[in-house]
């Protein structure tokens, strides 16, 4: 099993996002997530690993609502695993602040959620 790290964007498909908008909120995630990363001391060595790996694997999945996003981000959570969470401001496709995507890590795979494991790819 590989060790090298590789980070988890999870994204809604029942909001059907534009894609160029699923794009966006990808990269919010993913920036934050690497930014929470950077300032806990207790991940800054799977972050290093990460950087430092040609491959930089990063792996898109899909969830089917909100609530089963909120889920696995509680289990990230009690998990001290690395995560954000982020919630659309409403300004241009959504009329109102919309939680779109989770990102997670950078994780080793023996750290994945067990939620994650099953998710077909978005």
């Amino acid at each position: 099993m590989s060790m090298i790290p590789r980070l988890y964007i999870l994204v809604r498909r029942d909001l059907n996002i534009p894609f160029g908008k699923a794009m966006v909120q990808v990269a919010h995630a993913m920036e934050n997530v690497l930014e929470k990363a950077h300032r806990d001391i207790n991940r800054r060595v799977v972050l290093a690993a990460y950087l430092q790996s040609e491959l930089r694997t990063k792996i898109c999945l899909a969830v089917d609502s909100e609530e089963q996003l909120r889920d696995i981000y509680r289990e990230c959570q009690a998990r001290w695993l690395t995560s954000h969470l982020v919630t659309d401001a409403g300004l241009t496709v959504f009329k109102e602040p919309t939680v779109t995507t989770l990102a997670i890590g950078p994780l080793r795979m023996n750290e994945r959620p067990m939620a994650i494991r099953k998710l077909d790819t978005y």
